[in-house]
Parts: C-alpha cells; structure tokens; sequence
C-alpha cells in the first residue's frame, strides 16, 4: 500500500478478467459475454469501484449492465500481462486538453514490472483472435473456417452459408 510503483491484484477483480478472457477462448463473442455477466448479476467495473469507494462515476442510466465495450476494453489491456505501458495517449499542449491515442510503435512497454493476472501466451491469442473476424451463422454457430478460407480466383475471404431448411446443405461463398 506505501509502493505506488507496485500494483496489489484484488483477486475478486481478476477472477472477473480470467473469466472473461475464457469465456472469449471458448469461441464466445463480445456482446454474449457482457450478456451473461449481466445475466449472473457480476458487478461492472463502475459499480465494482463505487461499492468498494475507488472512484466514483456521474450516474448513468443502468450501471449494473456490461456493454460490449467494458469486454472489449478488458480483452486489450496489455497491463493484465504484468506490463507496465506508458504514452499511450499523447497532447499537443498542457493547455490543450485534448488527448489522441498513440501508435503502438510509440508506447514504452517495461516486461514483467507487476504480477501478472493474464499469461502472455493466453493474451497474445485472444488478440490473434480479435484480429480475425469470426463469422456467425444463422443459426448462431461459428464458422469454424473463419478468417482462414481465402478464394483462389479473386483472394477474398471465404464465408459460410447455410440454408433454413436443412443446416446440413453448406456452401462456401466469397
């Protein structure tokens, strides 16, 4: 508590981001995590900070709903790795107070400076993952060949289209 220099994991916090971390390993999408944590009642992080007295936030209309962007936020936070990142955002004055975020060429990224939450292994998957655009079916399945299947005519990607009447007529399309 007297180091500001090093960071105290709060377990209950981290359990919530290795969750959600599986959960998008499981081949779950941003919007149907953040439904099923609001679905089992998991505290937001903006309710998580005001119940414990961290921070607090203007009032919103439903803080105890997580958005797809709360998720998404989590998924690509390089500090979760045990990382310290500084100049991710960037001024042009003091007097401007207007902030642009930086290339990632530009940040200072110190290794191993905390404990890590997230292995580095786990998290440089999900990001491949977020990378590559997984196509869902009708049928709310992925498409297992997703971002992989490039036409051999016009190099294109490749997605999958199935017909209402027999899910078992597929077509590769692109």
């Amino acid at each position: 508590p007297l180091d500001k220099q090093h960071w105290i994991i709060d377990e209950e916090a981290a359990q919530i981001v290795r969750k959600i971390f599986r959960m998008y390993l499981d081949g779950n999408n941003m919007g149907s995590i953040a439904r099923q944590l609001t679905a089992e009642g998991i505290e937001t992080p903006k309710l998580y900070a005001e119940n414990r007295g961290i921070c607090h936030y203007k009032v919103t209309k439903y803080p105890e709903i997580w958005s797809r962007i709360s998720v998404e936020y989590i998924l690509s936070n390089y500090e979760y790795t045990g990382s310290t990142v500084n100049f991710k955002t960037k001024r042009n004055s003091f007097k401007n107070k207007k902030q642009w975020i930086q290339a990632k060429e530009d940040w200072a990224v110190f290794e191993e400076t905390q404990e890590a939450i997230i292995d580095k292994e786990t998290f440089e998957t999900v990001q491949k993952m977020r990378g590559t655009k997984r196509a869902y079916t009708k049928f709310n399945e992925v498409n297992i060949f997703s971002g992989l299947l490039y036409c051999a005519d016009c190099k294109g990607k490749m997605t999958i289209r199935r017909r209402k009447d027999d899910r078992r007529k597929d077509a590769f399309i692109c």
